[in-house]
């Protein structure tokens, strides 16, 4: 239950941002679990359910704490009160191994993305290399863990990761309704919002967006660029490097794709061989065409076949 107290409430515009961010933060990752969808058994039937089986549990458990009357006390609060210590301290390492596990689920299906550009050398080809064992994008891990530990504290990485993902869902909306309108004929999933109703997930990003405080923006646009700037330096830097050998690959992979362009564009249409020059006559007498009374009958009843003469 909410407080009416005006005094808990956010004033201002980057308190209201910082609240729109803790909200979005609690609601949402479960898009995330797409990204392992290759390393699941027909994701076309399991995902749905447990999606569906998510999104039923999120506002029961947590949120039933609400309906009592003791809202302002915590688990470990009560735990003590109704079972003592041991249940108070079972309580504090449920709730930390309990955001322990969020936290290793979203560097983990997080840094699926990082693979994925790494194998379309949008990024270092080490990020690209999966363990040997249990076939995670262990380098990937390890490189999404040190900078969101390294370079942030966690209020600006929570700001900053919403600040992402709000422009990444307005983008998806209206890459979705512009698909939908352009390219109907396309396959989809069997389950999507209608056109109109992307409009809301899309303002409310928008609204996210347009609170959000001018050094947050700085933050967003100096890591893009560094992104950007960085794969532009390491692109040259790649090409530099490999000199000659990369240019000689790349020349190679061209002409391997032009030979069959090739050989379809070299092959004769007809191989058909040319049409005598000579008359056929129905007594199976054949004679040069060259002009005459003699040559021009070719036999005794040898009248010539329309149409045979060149």
């Amino acid at each position: 239950m909410l407080d009416p107290d005006p005094r808990l409430w956010p004033s201002g515009r980057e308190a209201w941002f910082s609240f729109l961010c803790i909200v979005l933060w609690n609601c949402c990752g479960y898009d995330s679990a797409g990204m392992v969808a290759a390393e699941v058994r027909s994701p076309r039937s399991s995902f749905p359910r447990a999606l569906w089986g998510a999104l039923a549990l999120w506002p029961t458990l947590p949120h039933s704490f609400l309906l009592s009357t003791t809202h302002r006390r915590t688990y470990p609060l009560l735990g003590a009160s109704l079972g003592g210590g041991g249940l108070e301290a079972a309580l504090t390492a449920a709730s930390a191994v309990s955001m322990a596990g969020v936290l290793f689920t979203i560097l983990c299906t997080s840094s699926r993305a990082l693979l994925a550009m790494a194998t379309l050398r949008m990024l270092p080809p080490a990020l690209g290399r999966l363990h040997p064992r249990f076939g995670t994008p262990a380098a990937a891990i390890c490189a999404n863990a040190s900078l969101a530990t390294l370079t942030l504290r966690f209020d600006d990485a929570l700001q900053l990761s919403m600040l992402f993902y709000c422009g990444s869902a307005a983008l998806q909306c209206a890459a979705c309704a512009r698909l939908r309108s352009m390219h109907p004929q396309l396959p989809r999933p069997s389950l999507l919002l209608p056109t109109p109703l992307l409009g809301l997930p899309c303002a409310v990003a928008c609204l996210v967006l347009l609170l959000a405080p001018r050094r947050l923006l700085a933050t967003a646009a100096a890591v893009l660029a560094a992104l950007g700037g960085g794969h532009a330096a390491l692109s040259a830097l790649t090409v530099r490097c490999a000199g000659d050998a990369f240019a000689a690959r790349v020349e190679h992979e061209l002409e391997t794709r032009r030979r069959p362009l090739r050989a379809t564009v070299d092959t004769p249409r007809c191989s058909l061989p040319p049409l005598p020059c000579a008359q056929l006559s129905r007594g199976g007498s054949t004679a040069a065409a060259g002009g005459g009374e003699e040559g021009s009958r070719g036999g005794d009843d040898g009248e010539v076949l329309p149409g045979v003469l060149g």
